[in-house]
C-alpha cells in the first residue's frame, strides 16, 4: 500500500489463470512512487489503461492513468486526472468505451462535509456533458452528486442501468459517526436524484484496539 514498486504479470494464454509470464516491475516505466489501487481496463481498440492512486509520502494524493497500445508490454507517461484535497478515493465502472467515476476529494476522517462527485472520462466530459480540464479537483468541480450538507459521504459503488443512466451508491455519516444512511443516486439527464435505501445504524467494520488503522467508524 503506497509502496515504491508496482508489479505486473501476464497470463501465457487468454482466459487461463494457470500459467503466467515473468513478473515485471513497472515502476521504472511509470516513474512514480507510492502506488495504490491499480485498476486495469481495456477499450474496444485494444488500448489498455492502468488507473492508480499515487501517495509519494506527501499530500495530496493524486490519481493517474497510463496507456499501453502494445498489450501491456510498454506503458506511456502517466497523466494526472484527479487531484484530491488530502486522501481522496474513486470508484469506477467501464461501460462500452466510457469510464464512469464517483469520487470523494477526501477521507471522511479529515472532512466532516466530505462531498461525492461524479464524472465520466475518455472523452474529457463531465456527467452533464460539459468539458473537463485536467486534473479534476475541488477547485475544478465535476458534477456534484451530494454536497456534504447532511453529513460526510463515503463512496461505495458506481454502475450503469440497462437504460444507460448512471447509478451511484454512497453512505452519509452523521457528525458523531454513529449513524450511517445508505443512498443511491440516479443521473436524470439534468441533475442527480438521491434516494434513501436504509439507515444501517453504526459502522459495520471490526474494531481492533491494538491497531489504529482498524478503529475507524466509517466502515
Amino acid at each position: 500500500h503506497s509502496g515504491p514498486d508496482l508489479f505486473q504479470r501476464t497470463s501465457i494464454d487468454p482466459e487461463d489463470a494457470t500459467s503466467w509470464g515473468p513478473e515485471i516491475n513497472l515502476a521504472s516505466q511509470l516513474g512514480l512512487c507510492g502506488y495504490s489501487y491499480p485498476n486495469p481496463v481495456q477499450f474496444s481498440d485494444g488500448t489498455l489503461w492502468l488507473i492508480l492512486r499515487i501517495h509519494p509520502g506527501r499530500l495530496p494524493t493524486k490519481w493517474y492513468y497510463s496507456a499501453s497500445t502494445d498489450n501491456g508490454i510498454t506503458w506511456k507517461t502517466p497523466v494526472e486526472f484527479f487531484r484530491t484535497d488530502s486522501y481522496g478515493y474513486v470508484q469506477l465502472m467501464q461501460y462500452a468505451d466510457v469510464l464512469h467515476f464517483s469520487a470523494n476529494p477526501n477521507h471522511p476522517r479529515y472532512n466532516p462535509k466530505n462531498p461525492t462527485y461524479s464524472f465520466q472520462y475518455i472523452h474529457d466530459t463531465n456527467t452533464d456533458g460539459t468539458r473537463l480540464s485536467l486534473p479534476i479537483s475541488s477547485s475544478n468541480l465535476p458534477t456534484v452528486v451530494y454536497d456534504g450538507s447532511d453529513g460526510c459521504s463515503w463512496i461505495w459503488d458506481v454502475a450503469v442501468h440497462t437504460d444507460g443512466s448512471l447509478r451511484i451508491l454512497y453512505v452519509r455519516i452523521d457528525k458523531e459517526n454513529t449513524r450511517h444512511r445508505m443512498y443511491w443516486a440516479r443521473w436524470s439527464g439534468e441533475a442527480w436524484r438521491a434516494h434513501l435505501i436504509t439507515d444501517t445504524g453504526t459502522n459495520i467494520g471490526s474494531f481492533n484496539p491494538y491497531d489504529v488503522n482498524y478503529q475507524d467508524p466509517w466502515y
